[in-house]
């Protein structure tokens, strides 16, 4: 037996020193007796099975029993770890570059498999990667072992989707997983999650705008986070194009913020907020927003102003890039007669609404992501709308 275990080690350390930065090998079973140890660092490498996790022992009542039946990876420093980035997973920036979206990431990660999905625009993302044998996955693969795929190209250490802004797909989303790391391996961090779901998603959207005459208004929301307009947007606007945020508690609409000299300037889109775009370039029918999508729960006040009578307009969004129902703002709700405003962009007009009975809304009242609607407070008081997390 320990014949075979030095034999094994060094099989083990001669591969170490003839592998590049990852290799595939097959080796057997190990048996460690009582107090024995077996080392499988060294040399920079760090052994790995095809999940990503690291091999380990198992303890039993004769010692150490170490099972490397089947194939493992030895990967030069394994898994890189740091700090709120979950176990296995390579976080992306997404940007653009003219007519085209941009991911990029830390060189730290060697080698990632970079996954991507589309959807219709309403909000199809799909955060698991798939339900097997009932929901095939939407996923594709956009990168993997150094090379794209499925239409995108590489360039300057960039991939890029081309053609997708303000064009293409309706709306995109896109995830990365560390170099030999299966989107079917448990999350050591998360329990009876896959390292697959806790992968921190970027997207883009695209947003039906009213250009077919000069003036018209279009009701947006976003369910993406980013750090400003511009990142958000983009700066492919006129000046003089503006966004129109309402302040719910005052019932009246703030001074817009304007595009001018190339920047929509300072400020952010907030989570389940709308808002309304008037572009006077009547060119621009489909406006493409960028950023993170957050799937935390979110929760913004529905308010009202007191008087005779008083007065609730509020301007709200679907927080997720997924198509939500109106089961979220029951919550508070006392009265009957709360209502949601669509607008019809084609037309410039809202549609009728959907009213809340007391108990229920009217069946399929869905929000769609993207969009901005109206909600009509007919309460005396407003409520909390807190929507669960899509997580």
């Amino acid at each position: 037996m320990k014949q075979k275990i030095y034999l094994l080690l060094v099989l083990i350390f001669s591969l170490w020193l003839s592998l590049p930065a990852s290799a595939v090998v097959t080796l057997d079973a190990a048996i460690i007796s009582s107090g024995g140890a077996l080392n499988l660092q060294g040399g920079g490498y760090t052994l790995h099975d095809l999940k990503g996790q690291p091999v380990i022992g198992s303890s039993t009542s004769s010692g150490l029993t170490l099972d490397l039946g089947g194939i493992y990876v030895l990967t030069a420093g394994g898994i890189v770890t740091e700090p709120g980035v979950p176990y296995g997973t390579v976080p992306l920036t997404i940007t653009r570059d003219g007519a085209n979206i941009v991911l990029s990431w830390d060189a730290k990660y060697v080698n990632p498999t970079i996954y991507f999905m589309t959807g219709n625009g309403t909000g199809q993302f799909f955060n698991i990667y798939s339900i097997p044998p009932v929901v095939p996955t939407p996923w594709k693969i956009a990168y993997s072992n150094g090379s794209p795929a499925n239409g995108f190209t590489f360039s300057n250490n960039k991939l890029y989707h081309p053609s997708q802004v303000g064009q293409g797909e309706s709306e995109a989303y896109y995830k990365g997983l560390q170099n030999g790391v299966s989107v079917t391996a448990l999350s050591p961090d998360v329990p009876q999650k896959t390292i697959f779901e806790t992968v921190p998603a970027v997207g883009k959207l695209n947003l039906e705008t009213a250009g077919a005459a000069s003036g018209k208004w279009s009701f947006i929301s976003s369910p993406l986070t980013n750090s400003s307009y511009d990142n958000m947007f983009g700066t492919d606007f006129s000046n003089g194009d503006q966004i129109w945020i309402w302040n719910d508690a005052e019932q009246k609409f703030l001074a817009p913020i304007s595009f001018s000299a190339g920047t929509w300037g300072t400020g952010t889109i907030t989570r389940g907020k709308g808002y309304l775009l008037n572009l006077k370039n009547p060119t621009i029918t489909t406006s493409t927003i960028i950023g993170q999508v957050n799937l935390s729960a979110s929760s913004r006040p529905i308010s009202v102003k007191a008087g005779t009578p008083s007065i609730g307009w509020n301007l709200i969004g679907n927080p997720f890039p997924i198509a939500s129902n109106m089961e979220g703002l029951t919550t508070g709700l006392s009265g009957v007669g709360d209502s949601l405003w669509q607008w019809d962009t084609a037309n410039q007009k809202f549609l009728a609404p959907a009213s809340f009975n007391g108990t229920a809304w009217p069946a399929n009242t869905v929000l769609s992501a993207g969009r901005g609607y109206g909600y009509n407070r007919l309460g005396a008081t407003g409520f909390d709308w807190t929507i669960p997390g899509k997580n």
